[in-house]
């Protein structure tokens, strides 16, 4: 209560300086995080920290972030040095998020003078809007996402969406592609990292350039859930770990941060589990580079992993629950659906439905890897040309050339 009514004069005393006092040019990161370092926000902010006449800041509240930007020369803001936190906040001229919100302690960001841009958090053939108790609602969310002066979104194409589902109008919209993924274009850097799997070896130092690396990525459900691999049948951990250790694979996963799973896979010598409150500096788009396959399911990373052009399967166990539970609400190509068939209709690479066809599936990817990118080419190039325009492998550039003229204005 006492808080509560501490913030509401706070927002108050504030309200009259957020008008009066002059934005200068100062430029806000973050991500859907104050404790993470990562997503499209990292490689832009990065980029601009270099590149453009302004006053660069990353938004965190993390030690470990924050002794890393030291280390770099690179600036950031914290509640930890309320001050400047709070002086920043009130010079802002932009502010630039990868979530559905944006930085806005004492609503001191909500003012017609500082621009907010929205980067895009993900592209692929699942829009969904859901209902969370105690976390957020649909209304929430088309809310905050309404908020933003522009926002960014990875093809032309997925512009009707976004206006249909978050009611927004066309005028905000913008397409740049994603900051994170211009790595991928250049060729070079995309083998070079690979080779050298820095951020695999960091995990475990046997890691060498014949080691062969499973990415599992199971996105958010509105429910309550295991970590899907555990529920196809007949899965074995140990076994699954003797099978990697022989073959000389690893396999890694992360979750979604929005809603864990009620049961995890352990760690093993050849199972890691990339905890983020444990890794602040993880970044997967880096990571995607140094593995050989995506085990997917519903999550954007389908298509960020389709501009790799690397093999992928999916894992989903859930599918019917998930596709037709009463919270949420998904729309396809502009108009909104709860098709059963359309999602697996779409996707590049097999789904497995139970541990041996698992073993099976990655022993004749291995093998055969160009065979098995070939089966799904077709599906691929659908996915690429309607949810991430290729030739727009200048993300980082399109945003500063934006943010330029927001500066001058």
């Amino acid at each position: 209560m006492i808080k509560s009514i501490i913030k509401n004069l706070l927002i108050i005393l504030f309200y009259p300086l957020k008008y009066f006092i002059p934005k200068g040019k100062a430029i806000i990161l973050g991500t859907n995080s104050p404790y993470h370092y990562s997503g499209n926000t990292r490689y832009l902010y990065e980029y601009l920290f270099n590149n453009i006449n302004a006053d660069i800041f990353w938004h965190t509240e993390c030690d470990h972030v924050k002794k890393y930007l030291k280390s770099k020369g690179m600036r950031y803001i914290s509640t930890s040095n309320p001050l400047s936190f709070i002086w920043t906040l009130l010079r802002a001229k932009v502010v630039i998020n990868d979530g559905d919100a944006y930085i806005n302690t004492f609503k001191i960001i909500d003012n017609m003078f500082t621009s907010k841009i929205n980067t895009g958090h993900g592209s692929n053939a699942k829009f969904a809007l859901y209902n969370f108790k105690g976390i957020i609602s649909i209304k929430e969310q088309i809310n905050r996402l309404q908020k933003f002066n522009h926002i960014n979104v990875a093809s032309s194409y997925i512009t009707k969406s976004f206006i249909d589902m978050y009611l927004v109008n066309n005028k905000q919209m913008i397409s740049y592609g994603y900051p994170r993924c211009d790595q991928f274009f250049d060729k070079e850097l995309v083998q070079k990292k690979y080779l050298e799997k820095s951020i695999a070896r960091s995990f475990d130092s046997k890691i060498d350039e014949n080691t062969r690396i499973i990415l599992y990525t199971p996105t958010w459900r509105p429910y309550k859930y295991n970590l899907p691999i555990l529920d196809i049948p007949d899965f074995d951990p140990q076994d699954f770990n003797d099978y990697l250790d022989k073959n000389n694979y690893y396999f890694f996963y992360t979750v979604h941060s929005g809603n864990k799973p009620k049961f995890f896979l352990k760690n093993y010598s050849r199972i890691k589990y990339i905890d983020r409150k444990n890794y602040p500096l993880f970044d997967i788009n880096s990571f995607m580079i140094e593995s050989d396959i995506l085990l997917n399911d519903y999550s954007a990373t389908t298509t960020d992993y389709s501009l790799l052009d690397k093999a992928q399967l999916f894992c989903m166990p859930d599918y019917n629950h998930y596709w037709g539970h009463k919270n949420m609400k998904f729309m396809r190509d502009g108009d909104f659906d709860q098709s059963l068939t359309g999602y697996r209709e779409s996707i590049p690479g097999d789904e497995i439905d139970d541990y041996h066809v698992f073993k099976e599936k990655l022993n004749y990817i291995m093998g055969n890897y160009n065979g098995y990118l070939n089966k799904y080419e077709d599906k691929k190039n659908i996915i690429l040309s309607k949810y991430y325009d290729i030739k727009k492998s200048d993300s980082c550039v399109r945003f500063k050339n934006l943010l330029e003229k927001i500066l001058c204005s």
